[in-house]
Parts: C-alpha cells; structure tokens; sequence
C-alpha cells in the first residue's frame, strides 16, 4: 500500500513496487506554493498508484504527474520482475544443471536487484551497467556458508565478471520481446565492453619441488597428507577428491584405475552435500595410478563399502573444503614456513587465559633452506602433477584428457610455458635444415630477370 509522509511544506508518497512485500521501495516528494497545493498533487499521485496496482516506477509516477509522461508501457517488466520470468524459464530446461540456476539467482538477488530492481528492463542502458560495476566492485565481500559475515576486503574482480556474466545472459534473453538491445553487450565494432569491468590479476600457479613437498608432508595431518599425496598422483580436484567412492577405485598389482564420475557441488546445503557429476563432459574420466597413488588409495579403501567415501572428516561424514583448506591445509602451510632456528615472535601473554595458538600469517621470515618460503594453494598440487606430467614426457592431449580439461587450448595455455620448446643444439638442426652447410659454387646465376628479357629480344628478332 501506498503512505503520503508530509516532509515540513513537501509531501512524500511512499509505496513497494507492485505492491508486494518483496517490491522495491519507491518514493517520490512534491511540493508546491502551499502545503496545500503540495498535498494535494501527493494525493492525486497516491490515486493514480491505486489506480495501476503500485506497479510504477519513481521516474515514471514523476513523468505522469508533471506531465511529462514519455509513454511508456507500465507492461514492461522490472529488472526484478523479469529476473524472476528468467529463472523460472532456466528452471524447466532439462540440459541445465540446477547448482548452477541457483548461483543465477544468489548472483542477481544480491547483487543485481538491490540496486536496480525497480528499473524497468527498458529503462537500462549502458551507462546504467557502468555506474552499476562501479557500485557491486565496491561491495564487501562474505564468509560462511550459512550465516554471511561482512569482511574487510571488496569481493574479487573475477567475481564482479562471473555476476556481470550473469547480467549479460539475463538482459539478453530479454531481446526482442522487451528491448531491441542488450544494453550490456559489447557495441558492434568495439574492442572491448565500455562497462568498465575490473581487471583481474591472474594467480601465478605454484610448481612444488621435490624439497617443499617433503616440508609440507612433514607438517600435514594424516587426513591432508593422504588427500595431498593423492592429488599430487592422480591431479584429482579437491571437489572430486571429496566426492570418490570406494566403488571407484580399481587397484590391481602396483597400480590400479581410478574413475571420476561426480563431484562435490557448491551453493546451499539442505540435508548435507550435494554431489554431481563433473561440470563438462571432458571431467568424467579414468585417471590411472602408480604405486605411491595405489599405496595411498589401498590404505583408505581399507574395511570401507563400495558406497563410503574414500576420504572422510576426522570425526566421520563427509570433508568440508572449506574446513580442509582453513583448518588443516593452510596450518600445515604455515607450520612449514617456520624455522626452528628462527621462530616468530611469540603471541603476547594475555592478563587472563592462556596463550593463544600462532596465526597461519605468522610465520618465520629468515632465508634458511630447512622452511618453506611459497605459499601454496591446495589447487597448486594439481598443477604440481601437470609439471610431473610434462617432466615425464607426456603430450599435451593426453595431459589434457587425465585432468578433464574441456579442450586443449586450457591445456596449453595453463601449461604450455613448461614444454620444451627447443635448446640451443635442436635450433642448429633447424638451422641445417634450413640452410644446408655446403660449399657455394663459382657458377653465377644471372638472375630471373635478365633471362626474361633475353629471351624476350630472342622473340622479337625471331619475328
């Protein structure tokens, strides 16, 4: 329903956008020679609201009321309202995963709609996705999968893209039933989307050695130590690592198979995890192992059901990554990267309680060899085996099928700098080959075209 809140000598309409709970709020304030004449124009937009079900816009019920009415059709949706007819239209495709409708709709209901919900779809233009990239790259990012806690720091730049990628889909399937254009695509001719987006940094992977893989190993709990070991021989992601079943695992002799067929599926949890099969069609696959891989493999399958994970909380059920990466992978980082010789400074002693532990940023900052001086993330012990793969002599599209990349060109651009392109001594084979080491002939040549004008003057005598 639709309230007029006088504001000293001015009247301020306030209303949801359509009327619901879950509208956008609006408010428009008039004034007038009075306060009289002021109320009274408040009143006539407060009927003319009734009068369409509160489903206009501020812009618009200011356009109405002051004469300036552009036409426009109160038909067309909302932002909001056609965020809603979007989803619901992704949600009766069969070819659709429903982990990824979901992230959709987190997306643009929290960070889309919020700013520009009561826009009509018309109303968007390309200075509106500007101003709005300005706006969402500014927003804090959250922790926690349940109850979100604001942090210090602005949420990533491949976030604002990944959102932004979101918009673009929905604007676009609004083309030609609302509007000509998508205002977030690219203009014809355009190098580059005027949005603005923010740049983002690619992360440098990190290849471990053979030294900061013992270092680390050192320091790992049980749990991490076989889950590292095994990503270090199968380049398994922790989401397929979390999600292997005793079933899928084929051990024969010294080496065995292990069969990739689902993954663990981010997003809301109702009655635990969520499992999946891999996002393309590249990620289900066979994935052989040696003997350090079977080992690991043979020690967790042990006593277990064909149906029971292959790795398992500490207390039982199934691992969370988050607590994995938080709780356990980055202290055995941290644990690393001190020395014995050259400790951080302790924690200061509180005046009550008991000492607290060293924080994963704590670390020691000395150049002795017996630490770890990188950081790793869990993800770098895929890459770790990719660098083992080429090390080893594999080919890059069998590099690229063992780790389930959609297509080769993944492949080669992650790791084509660590191929051998060539020594000094292959380069001189080129060299010969090109340019055979022969003696020259005393013979000259004449060239191409002194002998075609020879025999051009022969042509002419002849005649």
């Amino acid at each position: 329903m639709a309230t007029i809140q006088r504001r000293g000598d001015a009247y301020r309409v306030w209303w949801r956008l359509g009327g619901s709970s879950a509208g956008a709020a609006q408010s428009c304030t008039f004034r007038g020679p009075t306060p009289e004449d002021a109320l009274e124009v408040a009143e006539l937009a407060h009927e003319l609201l009734k009068a369409r079900n509160h489903d206009m816009t501020r812009p618009e019920l200011y356009a109405a009321i002051l004469g300036e009415d552009t036409g426009a059709s109160s038909a067309t949706p909302t932002v909001k309202q056609w965020v809603d007819t979007w989803l619901a239209e992704l949600g009766n495709r069969a070819d659709l995963d429903p982990e990824s409708i979901r992230r959709y709709r987190r997306d643009l209901m929290l960070r889309v709609v919020p700013w520009m919900g009561h826009l009509r779809v018309s109303d968007v233009t390309p200075d509106t996705i500007k101003q709005w990239v300005g706006w969402v790259s500014a927003q804090r990012a959250t922790k926690g999968s349940r109850n979100k806690v604001l942090t210090d720091r602005t949420i990533s730049a491949q976030t604002v893209r990944n959102i932004f990628d979101t918009l673009h889909h929905c604007l676009g399937a609004a083309v030609p039933r609302w509007i000509a254009v998508n205002p977030a695509a690219r203009p014809a001719g355009a190098r580059r989307n005027p949005a603005g987006l923010p740049k983002v940094e690619k992360h440098d992977a990190i290849y471990l050695t053979h030294e900061e893989r013992e270092l680390i190993l050192a320091h790992c709990r049980p749990l991490v130590r076989s889950m590292m070991l095994a990503a270090l021989a199968t380049g398994m992601r922790i989401g397929e690592l979390i999600a292997l079943r005793v079933e899928d695992v084929h051990l024969h002799g010294a080496g065995g198979v292990v069969k990739v067929r689902r993954t663990l599926k981010s997003g809301p949890r109702r009655g635990g995890r969520r499992f999946g099969p891999p996002k393309s069609a590249a990620g289900r696959r066979d994935i052989t192992v040696g003997v350090t891989g079977s080992r690991v493999l043979r020690e967790q399958v042990a006593g277990k059901r064909p149906a029971d994970h292959v790795f398992t909380a500490p207390q039982g059920g199934i691992c969370d990554p988050s607590t994995l990466r938080n709780n356990y992978w980055r202290q055995a980082i941290a644990a690393a990267q001190r020395c014995a010789e050259h400790p951080p400074p302790e924690p200061p002693k509180p005046s009550k309680g008991v000492r607290r532990h060293l924080r994963v940023d704590e670390v020691s900052t000395c150049a002795c060899e017996s630490r770890l001086h990188r950081t790793p993330r869990f993800h770098d012990l895929r890459h770790s085996h990719a660098s083992d793969l080429i090390g080893a002599g594999w080919s890059a599209k069998k590099i690229q099928v063992r780790l389930g990349h959609s297509n080769y060109l993944l492949t080669m651009n992650t790791y084509g700098h660590l191929f051998n392109t060539g020594d000094e001594g292959e380069l001189h084979a080129v060299d010969t080959l090109l340019l055979p080491d022969r003696p020259v002939t005393a013979a000259r040549r004449e060239p191409a075209r002194s002998v075609h004008r020879r025999t051009a003057r022969r042509r002419v005598a002849a005649r």
